[in-house]
């Protein structure tokens, strides 16, 4: 993710529509974390997820680590928890972390199938196993319900042709009780050279966000919404243009898709597999899904290897209510009601998280 530009006007890449709120993003952040200290001492290697607390702290879950890392208001460290193990306060690996309920922190741990409970002063307040047979892809609410799709009812045997692996989706709340299940949703088209099944760098892969009320699950041009039971709840259409891929696109998606390997060796196995996949026509229409405070739906129409990051936001009437863009090549982790936390690398291959101002008439 490299940035190419730090400017100081509101960036808006599209004006509003009639009825449309006036919502804006400053292009430069107003807090910006760089992995590593002026004195060379590392901060984070890497930033699988982070999350801002009422008090303007900001955590970090660190994969590295793999350790959780917390700096105040100003972006100065201020403590780190976890650290490789199987014990109490340990972590083997983890792919995701949210703010899943006030200022809890949530950890998920792929390997076991776990999520950690962090409260907001550091502690560990318990551990327990995901129901749902999940898969690496977890999300929450900030309600506490969470969201996991599971692993595949039908795996890819070898030989077999690419195709769109389906799979249930299964919803939970704070307490690991089921809600509501989402029976076989197309989740990703697998690769046809990993030998496993995996989704492809560039190929159709299920995004999905939990607002405070429901679950957003797209794949294609549209996406579908569902209560927390598990009911649908009526469709939103994008309504953004097909673009061809370049090559820098295939290459980000391979570094996007190796990025959830715990160890560097696995990373670079699978991202020689992601490079040896046919390109496809057209890129993914978007790359990720996002709630904010008031359950808008912020649909990421960029994908990695483009120039900035942008955005569309939706109501769940499907109205478009903004669009705008940050002129970085970057990964969101959170949309608050005034502010949105990002990653990025910059040109030194230096890892960063920042936090951009957003302004809502």
């Amino acid at each position: 993710m490299k940035v190419l530009g730090v400017g100081v006007a509101l960036a808006l890449w599209s004006a509003p529509a009639s009825g449309q709120l006036a919502l804006r993003v400053d292009s430069a952040p107003t807090l910006d974390i760089a992995g590593s200290a002026p004195s060379g001492a590392v901060l984070f290697g890497r930033a699988a997820g982070a999350t801002r607390l009422s008090s303007g702290i900001i955590v970090i879950a660190d994969p590295d680590g793999p350790s959780i890392r917390y700096f105040d208001a100003t972006g100065k460290p201020i403590r780190t928890v976890g650290g490789r193990g199987a014990g109490p306060g340990e972590f083997r690996s983890f792919s995701s972390m949210g703010r899943c309920s006030q200022d809890t922190v949530f950890v998920y741990s792929f390997g076991p199938q776990q999520i950690t409970v962090v409260a907001p002063n550091g502690t560990f307040a318990r551990r327990y196993d995901l129901t749902g047979n999940p898969s690496a892809y977890v999300e929450c609410s900030r309600t506490g319900h969470l969201g996991s799709l599971g692993r595949p009812q039908t795996p890819p045997q070898p030989g077999d042709r690419p195709g769109i692996i389906r799979a249930d989706f299964t919803i939970s709340d704070a307490r690991n009780a089921v809600t509501g299940t989402i029976r076989e949703v197309p989740a990703f088209e697998y690769m046809a050279n990993a030998g496993a099944c995996f989704p492809g760098p560039l190929g159709p892969r299920a995004r999905f966000a939990l607002s405070h009320d429901r679950v957003f699950i797209g794949i294609g041009d549209s996406v579908q919404m569902y209560g927390l039971d598990g009911r649908p709840m009526g469709l939103v259409r994008i309504g953004t243009p097909r673009r061809k891929p370049e090559p820098i696109h295939h290459q980000r998606g391979a570094e996007v898709l190796s990025d959830l390997m715990p160890s560097p060796t696995n990373r670079s196995a699978i991202r020689g597999i992601c490079l040896r996949e046919p390109v496809p026509e057209f890129l993914p229409l978007y790359s990720s899904l996002l709630t904010d405070p008031r359950g808008l739906l912020w649909v990421v129409v960029s994908v990695p290897g483009d120039r900035d990051t942008r955005f569309r936001v939706l109501d769940t009437a499907g109205r478009i209510v903004g669009d705008l863009r940050l002129p970085y090549d970057a990964t969101i982790f959170e949309i608050g009601e005034d502010y949105i936390l990002a990653g990025y690398t910059d040109a030194q291959d230096e890892p960063h998280v920042a936090l951009f101002r957003l302004r809502r008439a």
